[in-house]
């Protein structure tokens, strides 16, 4: 029998259980924890779990799981990708991960694992998982096309350039212009930053604009 599992509605169980994911959680690993996860998150993605046969449960545990793998090591595969091209200066662009606005909890294990490329799971169901296994890839492949190729700039220098070209008076009027001064403020603090900093300085940013962007459509609260 072929279940279809609603793949938010999956992630969102998942994080409402750090057991599962969180690498410094006191019972991450603790394999009768982690099974009765499962089982909880099994019987929230399909009415009538109770009355599946054990077969029927198992190969849903089995489902569950490899697809949650699969999600989770393709967001991790990403953000090595961002994070090298970063490194690189590269102007090569990648199209955003499908799920990434609904992972991001999982920026927790990077930090603390950031040069550990090997995303585990314990696997209450003794399930071979397979890593290599991605569902989406489309969304993870980067543009073929070449731009040219200048001095390569950062993402901060690429968001002053943007302020300047949209600026609509003379080039020496746009120096004066408080969005650009402060932008220009902070490079020298921002060209300190190692690479994961740097990293999450721009997601900050990026998280903190689609904050203020949605309290200002929303408008006042009455």
């Amino acid at each position: 029998m072929k279940i279809e599992i609603n793949t938010e509605l999956l992630i969102g169980l998942v994080e409402k259980r750090p057991v599962l994911w969180d690498k410094s959680d006191e019972d991450y690993n603790n394999k009768l924890k982690t099974k009765e996860c499962w089982t909880d998150i099994c019987r929230l993605l399909v009415d009538g779990y109770d009355e599946l046969s054990k077969k029927e449960q198992k190969d849903l545990g089995t489902e569950a799981l490899k697809k949650w793998t699969n999600i989770k090591d393709s967001f991790m595969r990403w953000h090595r990708k961002y994070n090298d091209l970063i490194r690189r200066g590269s102007k090569k662009r990648m199209k955003k991960y499908l799920y990434n606005d609904l992972l991001l909890f999982l920026k927790k294990n990077m930090v603390q694992n950031n040069d550990d490329n090997n995303c585990d799971d314990s696997d209450p169901l003794n399930v071979e998982e397979d890593s290599h296994i991605d569902e989406t890839t489309n969304m993870m492949e980067l543009e073929t096309k070449a731009l040219e190729i200048n001095p390569k700039p950062t993402l901060m220098e690429i968001e002053i350039n943007k302020t300047s070209e949209a600026c609509p008076a003379a080039s020496h009027q746009c120096c004066t212009n408080r969005h650009l001064a402060f932008f220009t403020s902070i490079l020298p603090s921002v060209e300190n930053f190692d690479d994961d900093q740097i990293c999450d300085f721009h997601i900050g940013v990026l998280q903190l604009i689609q904050s203020i962007k949605r309290r200002t459509n929303c408008g006042p609260c009455n």
